[in-house]
């Protein structure tokens, strides 16, 4: 543990700030407590060994090797945790020691590139813990029930099923290249209505733009046919919204 430590945290052999408690001091000695107390604070800790997975949280050393690695950590800074853990190990630690109902949003605050994991000298399966944390904010599980809003669910549950049929993903495509036309300021988002503008109030988004599979299919005769198709579908369908909208933002005020 001693090696571990300093050499996963700053690169030391060996660290300066290392405490050791021999209990109180002997009768032959002049320096040292008279009483020795220890203090076992649970703090939740025994609800986190109920899983048997996000139990592996609970070895961690606070080395801080997986805030060095970590893309998210480096990029929004501790601060963005909002609890005295940070990086990936607050994002799997604070939800299980708060509560998923504070600290929710840790869990999905991460890229799942396993850069922690490999890093990690007690090699805890963080990227398993969010995946687990996540399940839990969303479905619930035995130590938690689920916290996601049912509109959040709602739309995760139509984004997954789109995602999973072609020719309704390629239309969402084309939807969002005709909904963008507004907002897009050359090769980017900078202002989007909200909720998305959570996001652009601090960078811009970057435009929708061709895929792959479009690309391809615009190189033959029947793939552009195919294309045209879809994009008067989206036109469609965007012109069809708009006017829906209209209409129930006339009625509201003739009522």
């Amino acid at each position: 543990m001693l090696k571990l430590l300093p050499r996963s945290a700053t690169g030391q052999k060996m660290s300066a700030y290392t405490a050791f408690i021999t209990g109180p001091r002997r009768t032959e000695e002049e320096d040292g407590p008279s009483e020795f107390h220890l203090v076992l604070l649970d703090n939740g800790r025994t609800k986190i060994l109920k899983d048997e997975i996000t139990r592996e949280t609970l070895l961690c050393i606070r080395c801080g090797a997986c805030l060095n690695v970590c893309p998210v950590y480096n990029n929004v800074g501790g601060h963005a945790y909002g609890f005295a853990y940070s990086g990936p190990i607050g994002a799997i630690l604070s939800p299980q020691l708060l509560g998923t109902k504070v600290a929710a949003d840790l869990p999905f605050a991460s890229s799942l590139c396993g850069a922690c994991v490999d890093i990690c000298p007690v090699k805890i399966p963080i990227t398993e813990i969010l995946l687990r944390l996540r399940h839990r904010v969303v479905e619930g599980d035995a130590v938690e029930p689920a916290v996601a809003p049912p509109a959040w669910r709602a739309s995760a549950g139509v984004i997954a099923r789109a995602m999973s049929i072609s020719w309704l993903y390629e239309l969402g495509e084309q939807i969002l290249k005709t909904a963008q036309a507004p907002f897009r300021r050359g090769s980017w988002l900078p202002n989007l209505p909200p909720p998305l503008s959570r996001w652009t109030m601090t960078r811009p988004l970057p435009a929708f733009g061709a895929t792959f599979r479009g690309w391809q299919r615009g190189r033959t005769p029947a793939g552009r046919r195919r294309q045209r198709q879809i994009r008067l579908g989206a036109i469609a369908f965007a012109s069809i919204a708009v006017a829906f909208v209209a209409w129930a933002l006339t009625r509201k005020r003739s009522e």
